[in-house]
């Protein structure tokens, strides 16, 4: 059984993380189980802010990247695997396109509907659970570390 619970309010930094978590776990684990199908459903659903999000980083980046004096053409590289513009900077730039990315984040979140997933597959790893909380595993769930035992 799944449930879906009122908003929740998460950090964009939240979400990249989940988004980055999720596709992981759905390339790992591709079996259909009751966690999948919650993982997918609110992906959709925060993709859309994911997606703003890495527009929003890339016209920050676009804005302090080097450019040449006479022509004003921007420098950048092509990633070969994503084909993704990788802008080059000097020192200030850096520093400026970081401060502007803190700036542009700093304590913004968004609210979305969580989809719970009720039944977690067996043997599930600690670190996805904190990672999928409050995306699709209720926030509240405890979760035991557990010291491994030394055996002599």
């Amino acid at each position: 059984m799944n449930a879906k619970i009122n908003k929740a309010k998460v950090s964009y930094k939240q979400i990249y993380s989940f988004i980055k978590a999720a596709n992981e776990y759905l390339k790992l684990f591709p079996e259909e189980t009751k966690l999948k199908y919650a993982i997918t459903k609110v992906a959709n659903q925060v993709n859309e802010f994911h997606k703003q999000w890495m527009e929003k980083l890339s016209d920050i980046e676009l804005d302090h990247a080097l450019t040449d004096a006479d022509t004003g053409r921007v420098f950048f590289t092509i990633d070969d695997k994503t084909g993704k513009r990788n802008y080059q900077f000097d020192k200030e730039g850096i520093k400026a396109s970081d401060a502007a990315k803190d700036l542009a984040f700093e304590d913004k979140s968004i609210e979305f509907e969580p989809y719970l997933a009720l039944e977690l597959p067996k043997g599930l790893h600690e670190s996805w659970i904190e990672v999928f909380k409050p995306f699709v595993i209720d926030p509240d769930l405890k979760v035991e570390l557990k010291t491994p035992e030394i055996v002599n």
